[in-house]
């Protein structure tokens, strides 16, 4: 008997290990798809493209949305831009000090570098634009589900409280594949504000199904947690 509990704590010691070893693995994926999107937004689509691409994305958010909900979340998308690049100075910096705007170049007399700069400081614009717009609507949907995530957590805390007090142990390994899929969920959140795909009429419901899934993982995490303690 003694063995097998201590083949267990073995087991089970390892496997914290194991976790612990794939978390710098998440970490380079993060990076990766930060970097990548942002090399790709800035440096390689034409301004053109993207700014078609952040219109469209923009235009099928409208019937997901609602009218009136559509310009709550455009308007705060302009207020929030407006702090982050004009009021802070960034937009004018790279307009005159990378772009030199204020050097008054015929178009035809552009070199391809400064074309280059120019289409490089468009696309920081609209990344950014894009990057704010989509932190408003998932705090729309965020804000519409703070009633559900209230109950669900409320929910997860009393029913946690009552299994304190019943037969079992501590449900580790369930534990980390809940907070696993939590790790996931993140890692589908942080894709949504940064992968270079506009979003389609389908992809709208992401921050809200998003949303409600974390809801319910965290609420298994709360209930599971130390269980038998």
């Amino acid at each position: 008997m003694a063995d097998n509990i201590f083949d267990d704590a073995l087991l089970e010691d390892q496997s914290i290990r194991d976790d612990n070893d794939k978390r710098p693995v998440l970490i380079y994926v993060l990076c990766l798809m930060f970097f990548g999107s942002v090399i790709f937004n800035v440096f390689v689509r034409s301004n053109e493209d993207f700014r078609a691409g952040v219109q469209t994305e923009m235009r099928d958010a409208h019937p997901v949305l609602g009218d009136q909900s559509w310009k709550d979340v455009k308007s705060r998308s302009d207020i929030w831009y407006k702090f982050t690049m004009r009021q802070s100075g960034a937009e004018q910096y790279l307009d005159y000090t990378l772009a030199e705007k204020n050097k008054m170049y015929e178009s035809d007399n552009f070199s391809k570098f400064q074309q280059f700069t120019i289409k490089i400081v468009n696309n920081i614009k609209f990344t950014v634009y894009q990057t704010i717009y989509r932190l408003s609507v998932f705090t729309y949907w965020l804000h519409l589900a703070i009633p559900f995530v209230l109950a669900v957590l409320a929910d997860g805390y009393y029913e946690r409280k009552i299994r304190k007090y019943s037969l079992g142990g501590i449900t580790t390994k369930k534990s980390r594949i809940i907070l696993k899929s939590v790790m996931l969920l993140f890692l589908s959140i942080f894709s949504y504000f940064v992968v270079p795909l506009e979003m389609s009429s389908i992809f709208q419901l992401v921050p809200p199904i998003v949303i409600i899934f974390m809801a319910i993982l965290l609420r298994q995490v709360i209930a599971e947690y130390q269980k038998g303690i």
